[in-house]
């Protein structure tokens, strides 16, 4: 039989391999770098508004700066199932998220691909159609494909107030990070 001390070594070198091997899928989800995607129709509008909205509700949630968010692990994006990639925010919606206090970094429209939606974890689509494309898309995307409010479309604003519809899709976004429990909410100490 071999002598104790390497019994006892063989023994930390499995214990120490369980811990590694299970130690990923032991964290909080929110620990581990995570990419979630915003799908609208052209990438200029909505889908842009919610992922910059994202940003500053995380932020917001996590006690953080929008800056250092990504160090967080939180990592937002958005895509357009028609999108002409390279198009800038439309003026409107940039003058809503400024206003609101959202992030308004560079933002060039690109188009959904199968490869940016296998790198998300969860993708949000802003209607039930664009989720079901979505899906057609990418089957195997199902169950991390969600629509912001179940069974509703997120349309642009009819009356032309983007103040009022980037108010409304905060508090959609916050709901919809409750809901699919994205973000936590900081505790209070």
């Amino acid at each position: 039989p071999p002598p104790g001390y390497q019994v006892v070594g063989a023994g930390l070198l499995i214990a120490a391999a369980m811990v590694l091997g299970l130690g990923p899928k032991l964290a909080p989800r929110w620990h581990r770098d995570r990419l979630i995607l915003f799908v609208c129709s052209g990438n200029t509008c909505r889908s842009a508004m919610a992922e910059r909205l994202a940003m500053l509700a995380a932020a917001r949630r996590l006690g953080v700066s929008v800056e250092a968010l990504a160090n967080s692990g939180l990592r937002f994006a958005s895509a357009g199932l028609t999108a002409r990639a390279g198009h800038d925010l439309d003026g409107p919606a940039r003058d809503a998220l400024g206003r609101i206090g959202a992030p308004l970094a560079e933002h060039r429209a690109q188009q959904l691909t199968v490869e940016l939606l296998s790198r998300a974890e969860v993708v949000i689509c802003l209607t039930p159609e664009q989720r079901d494309e979505v899906v057609r898309m990418a089957p195997t995307m199902a169950s991390r494909t969600h629509v912001l409010v179940p069974g509703e479309a997120i349309e642009l604003p009819a009356d032309g107030d983007y103040d009022r519809y980037a108010n409304r899709l905060l508090e959609l976004l916050v709901t919809c990070f409750d809901r699919l429990e994205l973000v936590p909410a900081q505790r209070a100490v």
